[in-house]
């Protein structure tokens, strides 16, 4: 289904249950699927299966709130989205990114394959972003190429100014605002490759970022760039002003040129390892005071 950069959404969902799989969506002037909360309930059990998602004018696939709604409990599997050379032109201020989801809770993101969400100017969003008090999101097994920010949980000290209240404190003796509660990032392969993208502005920002998260695991992961990175404020990957703790596990930490593509509050995350009971070793980093 080809949008032609004329509809600004080719697919809208705002009801329970409902299921896109085996199909090819491109070119939507804004998300070629966007899930909102409904019109009077949030809208959960969304499955998006084995779709391609190709040239997104904005987001690939956009999650978020409507009318106090929410839109929760949700699966994107086995698909793959990219923005190709072609399709790059057709963003605009480098507001694009493959899975962009706001306020959302429960939502599983695995076994895909995302490519290509960067810009020759601007920073673009991550392949995978929740962010905006999403809630227990868990990443797993997805392949992310070129993509010049790859997970992430939370953006910012207050992100997009929006917050959601789940009233059961998720993040106990934390004030103040939380980009992300909980979740997991595992299994996933993070690679930047491509010359061209390296030769942007921001090339490879972040493999995986985490900022304002409480409570994140993330383990196994593998973290590779191709070119030389330039060393940056943050490192590739780093967790900027955070609330709570992280949990970093072994499969993190990859050098490439001298840059340490994964640190903490900008210090590299090889340090005070402990063994956890399967023999992992694991780097637990509490930033705020609890």
């Amino acid at each position: 289904i080809d949008g032609g950069y004329t509809l600004g959404e080719v697919f809208s969902i705002a009801a329970d249950d409902v299921t896109i799989a085996e199909l090819t969506i491109q070119r939507a002037y804004y998300h070629p699927i966007h899930v909102t909360g409904g019109a009077d309930s949030n809208t959960e059990n969304t499955l998006i299966y084995r779709v391609r998602v190709v040239d997104p004018g904005q987001q690939a696939i956009k999650i978020n709130a409507q009318d106090g709604s929410y839109a929760d409990f949700g699966t994107i599997a086995c698909s793959h989205i990219e923005l190709t050379a072609e399709g790059r032109p057709h963003v605009t201020d480098c507001y694009t990114g493959g899975v962009d989801a706001h306020l959302a809770q429960g939502w599983t993101i695995r076994d895909n394959t995302i490519t290509g969400f960067w810009c020759e100017s601007g920073l673009s969003e991550h392949g995978v972003h929740v962010w905006n008090s999403g809630r227990d999101t868990v990443v797993e097994r997805n392949t992310i190429v070129d993509c010049a920010r790859g997970v992430g949980f939370g953006l910012g000290e207050s992100g997009n100014g929006t917050a959601r209240d789940y009233g059961d404190d998720p993040c106990p003796g934390v004030d103040g605002f939380v980009g992300h509660y909980g979740g997991v990032i595992r299994n996933n392969a993070i690679i930047g490759r491509d010359p061209a993208m390296f030769a942007s502005q921001f090339g490879m920002d972040s493999g995986v970022a985490l900022e304002q998260a409480c409570g994140a695991v993330v383990t196994h992961n593998t973290v590779v760039a191709l070119q030389p990175v330039p060393p940056r404020r943050d490192s590739v990957a780093s967790r900027r002003i955070a609330a709570g703790a992280v949990t970093l596990g072994l499969g993190l930490a990859v050098v490439v040129a001298g840059a340490v593509l994964l640190a903490i509050d900008g210090d590299p995350i090889r340090r005070d390892c402990q063994a956890d009971p399967d023999g992992d070793c694991r780097f637990v980093h509490a930033t705020a005071t609890l």
